[in-house]
């Protein structure tokens, strides 16, 4: 779409829709993605340093 365009030209690494349910098995999936996204994002980048506690 037009918005992640948008967001990939100002710098967005990645994209990722929200889950469509509440329901607790969606919502750990998308934590879980989440997670990994940042981690790879992270690991690719200059700027910033990813701590884990």
């Amino acid at each position: 779409s037009e918005m992640i365009n948008q967001a990939i030209d100002l710098g967005a690494v990645s994209s990722l829709v929200p889950p469509s349910s509440n329901k607790k098995e969606d919502i750990e999936k998308f934590k879980n993605i989440l997670h990994h996204r940042i981690t790879i994002a992270s690991l690719k980048s200059n700027r910033f340093t990813l701590e884990c506690k």
